[in-house]
């Protein structure tokens, strides 16, 4: 097999995508329409935007040969960390310039908290992607899920409110679909619901055993749990915290390790008042690499969030081989399906506990999930995903009006 058909084999039928430094263009003919692709700063920590961004400009060109396509974003070019004042002068200042002197038939906005582009772009037709409307919802006092500072608060409902100026919105799951007519009032025949896609490096073949790794995340814990994501309160990290102390009360020698940041103070007082701190670990999870890492030697992800727009660990455990154990809020139950335990209640910390230690025990089980889960995956890949987004593009790119 060749370099360029294994490539295609491990991304469903697509080339691999190229990565460069600075604005990305595919082909080179003007005589194309232009459509740009505009992402966000690549410092600000959303990894998973910038996966969407990428992913976009990796595998569009292939299924929409007839256009030109030009990716965008703040600090193109920059090299290393830059400080947060050079930051904000990247995107406030610098960049809406940039975005006024941009040329090309449509622009695909990537994400809801960044459609203030459009007030600076001098192009007719666009599309938003829109992940979820958590920002918003805190904002506005539909959800009660941390403090918001006034003027974050401010740039949330602003940017909600702009969504409706683009001729197309993209949806990354019909939970959020139906957020947007639910709470934004868009007509649902506007919005196109279209699911996130796994970067390349989560769908190639999982080798190589856990060898010493698993020892030194999780010592001789009977049940080694795992959860991935920031300590946001829709999270409910502190709900995993009460699955181990659940288990360790019951002779379970359990541990977890935690991604994302240090434990909270709240999480923190929890585990001191439940002797927990031995059996925690918090790692430093800031590769692709070394997340496949840590799924591959737990025994289960766990992830009781109250809420979730999409919801990217699941399937990347379940494109590692982990067992997932899930809460079924917001648009998880669509995208794990039947790939992992769906817990209904997120708070329902004995019945995770349950399911832990039975997939930890039952290999037979374990080995179910393992299947269930990669076909489950199966649904996210740019073979199936990038076609339906040049779709869009294209409607949009021949609409006369």
């Amino acid at each position: 097999m060749t370099n360029d058909q294994l490539a295609r084999a491990e991304t469903g039928g697509l080339a691999r995508p190229q990565h460069r430094v600075g604005p990305i263009t595919y082909e080179s003919s003007m005589t194309k329409p232009t459509s740009l692709i505009l992402g966000i700063h690549p410092g600000n920590g959303h990894s998973s935007i910038n996966s969407y961004y990428e992913l976009c400009l990796a595998y569009l060109p292939a299924c929409l040969p007839e256009a030109h396509i030009v990716g965008h974003r703040p600090a193109d070019g920059t090299v290393g960390r830059v400080s947060p004042m050079r930051g904000r002068c990247q995107n406030y200042i610098e960049w809406p310039i940039r975005l006024a002197g941009l040329q090309g038939q449509m622009a695909h906005v990537v994400d809801q908290n960044i459609t203030w582009y459009r007030r600076f772009l001098f192009i007719k037709r666009s599309i938003v992607t829109v992940h979820d409307l958590i920002n918003y919802m805190v904002a506005a006092g539909v959800a009660d899920w941390g403090h918001v500072p006034p003027k974050r608060r401010a740039m949330a409902k602003y940017c909600a409110g702009l969504i409706r100026e683009y001729d197309r919105i993209i949806a990354v799951s019909t939970n959020t679909a139906d957020d947007l007519v639910r709470h934004l009032e868009i007509p649902a025949k506007r919005i196109d619901v279209i699911p996130n896609t796994l970067p390349s490096e989560y769908l190639q073949p999982v080798t190589g055993g856990q060898g010493d790794y698993r020892e030194e995340v999780f010592g001789d814990a009977e049940v080694a749990l795992l959860h991935v994501g920031k300590p946001s309160i829709y999270k409910n990290r502190l709900g995993v915290l009460r699955v181990l102390a659940h288990l360790r009360r019951n002779g379970v020698r359990a541990k977890v390790a935690v991604t994302g940041a240090s434990l909270t103070e709240e999480e923190f007082a929890y585990a001191s008042e439940n002797d927990l701190h031995d059996s925690i670990s918090t790692r430093i999870a800031d590769s692709r690499t070394e997340l496949r890492r840590l799924f591959r030697c737990a025994d289960v992800l766990i992830f009781p969030s109250v809420y979730e727009g999409f919801g990217w660990p699941p399937l990347e455990a379940m494109a590692c081989g982990c067992p997932v154990i899930t809460s079924g809020a917001g648009s998880l139950r669509e995208v794990v399906g039947e790939g992992g335990i769906i817990v209904s209640d997120p708070h329902n910390v004995a019945e995770m506990a349950h399911w832990a230690v039975a997939i930890a025990r039952d290999l037979p089980l374990r080995q179910s999930l393992q299947r269930s889960g990669a076909r489950n995956v199966s649904r996210f890949t740019p073979a199936i995903v990038a076609p339906q987004i040049a779709e869009i593009y294209r409607s949009v790119i021949n609409d006369p009006t």
